[in-house]
């Protein structure tokens, strides 16, 4: 019969960021922030939309009621958007 040597493993139980546990000093993969926006960039189309408090005030609380009920701002927007093309 032939001894084995006892294996230790120090495990890292802290669940941090991906709740997978993981051996200590494994590194966790990092997509960089370059490559993220590489990816937003080729993949979506992105406007910025700036609502004045004084005027559009009755657009900012349609928007943000719908928010506090679950919705994207994307979603809104998009909606939106949909809804103009098919009037016109």
């Amino acid at each position: 019969m032939t001894a084995y040597k006892p294996v230790c493993y120090d495990v890292d139980t802290t669940n941090e960021g991906n709740g997978k546990s993981r051996l200590k000093g494994e590194r966790m993969g990092k997509t960089s922030s370059e490559v993220k926006t590489r990816w937003m960039k080729a993949n979506y189309a992105s406007y910025r939309v700036n609502l004045r408090k004084d005027t559009d005030s009755e657009l900012i609380a349609y928007i943000e009621r719908r928010k506090h009920n679950g919705e994207q701002t994307t979603e809104i927007f998009r909606e939106a958007v949909q809804h103009l093309k098919n009037e016109g």
